[in-house]
């Protein structure tokens, strides 16, 4: 059984975020500060999705999608084969990374493409040791719904680097556009057949 670890910040998301189908309970109490209800994308047995309490200026909506399981890095699923980690949470991993990549490009009509960053250990940029992908979505313009207008410094190829890793200039989360994202990603993901297919709970019988 692989067992969450006191200290991580992303365990203690997982721990504080009940499995759902629909949305998430207005009631849950949630850790840490700054994540609630509103920063939630889905939560399924094995996967986590919300927004990044500090998403990158330069994107227009910035996931995280993490499984529950304390790995810490990708490279580590190898060690939990016959554990709580399955095929099938690698296969609903894949699955959820197209999925919410489909989503942005869906739901926001500025969107025109997106990152998929997923770091390992700290040479690599990692900061929190427990494996994340960042869902980064893109538009071809420069445009932030809050953030201060593109300097040179962003547009050279340092920072478009930089950016790439999740690291660039960031921001906080505007609690507005937070509530609204995951509303209609949500609403996405669950008219999607194979959402419905994966992770609906099953009928009564």
């Amino acid at each position: 059984m692989v067992q969450s670890q006191k200290d991580c910040p992303f365990c203690t998301i997982a721990d504080s975020v009940k499995p759902f189908f629909l949305s998430p309970s207005p009631s849950q109490s949630l850790s840490p500060p700054g994540f609630n209800e509103h920063n939630i994308i889905l939560s399924t047995p094995s996967h986590i999705a919300f927004l990044d309490i500090a998403p990158l200026v330069s994107s227009k909506c910035h996931i995280l999608l993490i499984p529950r399981a304390h790995v810490c890095m990708l490279a580590d699923y190898a060690d939990y084969a016959g554990d709580c980690v399955h095929d099938d949470d690698l296969t609903r991993l894949g699955v959820l990374l197209a999925l919410l990549g489909r989503a942005l490009l869906q739901c926001f009509p500025s969107v025109d493409g997106f990152n998929v960053v997923q770091n390992n250990g700290h040479a690599a940029a990692q900061v929190v040791p427990h494996v994340h992908f960042h869902i980064v979505a893109r538009s071809s313009s420069y445009s932030s719904s809050s953030g201060p207008p593109p300097s040179s410094a962003l547009r050279d190829r340092n920072a478009d680097t930089s950016t790439i890793y999740a690291r660039g200039q960031r921001e906080d989360l505007d609690p507005e556009f937070a509530a609204y994202a995951c509303t209609i990603l949500r609403d996405y993901l669950q008219h999607h057949p194979l959402y419905l297919s994966l992770f609906s709970p099953s009928p009564k019988l």
